[in-house]
């Protein structure tokens, strides 16, 4: 994708000081005006703009939303020539101090600046002048910026300016204030790609987030610049401006800050995800400098083997995982059921890290669940079924109150220890379908398994070798070790726990699905260790489906 970048520029305005009537410091009949004139700099660009479509570690997907805090305002200008971020606001109250004394002076519509109390020289030495903008009665010892700058009133509030020279008498308008921006500006262009193409696809855009809030003020110095302090933290709602170039463009005006480890800038698709720009390098915003980035907000497509994360987001693990944010669940499917979808759960499922069990039945032998489904026909149509969630739940609350001793398998998936994200359907049983995902997706398996039995007294599948063309060794060592390629990225890269698939070549694997297939047998996967295949379903011959043997437990969960 081919993403336009530009610089930001800034419009500068030279603005004359005139002398009126006021206090006279020299009182010959030849006293003149402190006469200068004051321009406002442009910020200076520190580096190229940042496009996060062609950076590393940029993109965050992120499922659950921040507070909605949303721009409603409707903006229509292109450019905004009334604030002191590119030039002088009509009314604008300006302090000037020389030699301990402060005085106001006062910018008219026109630009003209006048005063009913102006600097006049006293002798012809050279003078020292400082000057702030907005105007008060002494330098701020203290900034804050407005967390709410949707408008341009308080865009334009938030920033100090400040100057200082020495004047030449006699320089007359040659003598010059340059007035620096004192907070730092961040520039948002999103870019028009995927789900993205106009303003109204953005709920709402934010510099921090309340999870990790930035720093809204800080000190002043004695040369006007402004070092952030703790005493005021949140995030920043910035100004909106239409674009032809981008589907929109916002911006903020900051306290000079390090960004490292952030929610630096929080983009919200309208219906669907908030996407995080989060450095892990330190980005450190200084005052009177511009910095621009051109978001390209990713789609909202699920990638099998990537990884859901505890704070609701899926990607890869480079660009998520930092040191709060960790991931929970290995993609295995993005194709969630009717059901799920019906939920809001329209991306897919993750299956968890570790089991919950290593050893409990599935639930009450000889009792067919009249509320699930018995799959007793053919394999064709249990892996279809990704219902795993509504199994659970129908099991749950027919027995809210025995489930742990009547149905351990449920309760044991329910209970897993990882806290499920807000927005997730929380963790649950897997159905067999899901298991079905998870070995041919995951673990590799052919969606075409060389054996299978059907009807009710045999109901199962596996594949042993030869099963895929070119393949020499295809069963259940093989499946365990495609699969555990992706717990082990994630314990290596990210420091978590995981539990992997047939750690013990003397002692075969089975895990419990939630589907049922009668009163006495449930389905399961079945890796079997010492080369033997990969099975799945209700293996009725040799009983290992009965409800009442024991067997490990994986959680899977939806988003």
């Amino acid at each position: 994708m081919r993403v336009h970048l530009f610089t930001l520029m800034f419009l500068s305005a030279a603005v004359m000081f005139s002398g009126c009537s006021g206090d006279v410091y020299n009182t010959t009949s030849d006293e003149k005006p402190v006469s200068f004139k004051a321009e406002i700099c442009n910020r200076a660009q520190t580096r190229a703009v940042v496009d996060t479509a062609n950076n590393s570690g940029t993109n965050l997907i992120v499922q659950t939303a921040e507070p909605a805090k949303g721009i409603t305002l409707s903006v229509s200008k292109l450019t905004r020539t009334s604030t002191a971020d590119g030039s002088w606001p009509s009314g604008a109250n300006i302090a000037v101090q020389q030699n301990g004394t402060t005085k106001q002076y006062i910018v008219d519509g026109s630009g003209n600046i006048t005063s009913s109390s102006p600097f006049y020289w006293v002798n012809k030495n050279d003078v020292s002048v400082t000057s702030w903008y907005p105007y008060s009665a002494s330098l701020p010892t203290t900034w804050a910026v407005n967390s709410d700058q949707s408008t341009e009133a308080n865009y334009g509030s938030s920033d100090l300016l400040y100057a200082s020279n020495t004047f030449t008498y006699g320089a007359g308008n040659n003598n010059t204030l340059q007035y620096s921006h004192q907070t730092a500006k961040v520039v948002i262009n999103v870019v028009k790609a995927n789900d993205v193409t106009s303003a109204s696809n953005i709920s709402f855009v934010t510099i921090g987030t309340s999870g990790t809030p930035i720093d809204l003020s800080g000190t002043v110095g004695s040369d006007g610049a402004i070092t952030a302090t703790t005493t005021t933290t949140g995030y920043i709602t910035p100004y909106q401006t239409l674009s032809s170039t981008y589907a929109v463009t916002y911006s903020a005006l900051v306290i000079p800050q390090d960004m490292i480890n952030k929610h630096f800038i929080a983009i919200k698709v309208a219906g669907g995800n908030t996407f995080y720009y989060m450095p892990s390098t330190s980005i450190s915003l200084s005052g009177g400098y511009v910095y621009t980035y051109n978001v390209t907000v990713p789609s909202s497509t699920t990638n099998v083997g990537d990884y859901y994360f505890s704070d609701g987001s899926w990607g890869t693990l480079a660009v998520h995982a930092t040191s709060t944010v960790k991931p929970i669940g290995v993609i295995f499917s993005n194709s969630p059921s009717t059901s799920d979808q019906g939920y809001g759960w329209k991306h897919g499922y993750a299956m968890a890290l570790a089991n919950t069990s290593t050893s409990c039945t599935w639930g009450t032998y000889g009792t067919d669940e009249t509320a699930l489904l018995d799959y007793q026909d053919t394999y064709t149509t249990y892996i279809i079924n990704k219902d795993g969630y509504t199994e659970t739940h129908e099991i749950k609350n027919a027995y809210p109150s025995t489930l742990q001793s009547t149905y351990p398998a449920f309760y044991y998936a329910l209970n897993y220890s990882i806290i499920s994200p807000n927005g997730s359907s929380g963790w649950y049983l897997p159905s067999i379908g899901q298991w079905w995902n998870i070995v041919t997706n995951l673990g590799d398996m052919s969606s075409t398994p060389t054996g299978y039995g059907t009807g009710i007294d045999s109901n199962w599948l596996h594949w042993y070798k030869g099963d895929k063309s070119g393949d020499t060794e295809m069963y259940s060592s093989v499946c365990a070790d495609n699969i555990n390629i992706y717990l082990e990225n994630a314990a290596n890269e990210s420091n978590v726990t995981v539990n992997y698939f047939l750690t013990n070549s003397a002692i075969d694997e089975i895990y419990w699905s939630s589907t049922e297939s009668d009163s006495s047998y449930a389905h399961s996967t079945h890796f079997y260790v010492g080369g033997g295949s990969m099975h799945l379903g209700a293996y009725k011959d040799d009983e290992t489906g009965l409800k009442s043997n024991s067997y490990m437990i994986r959680p899977v969960i939806s988003f």
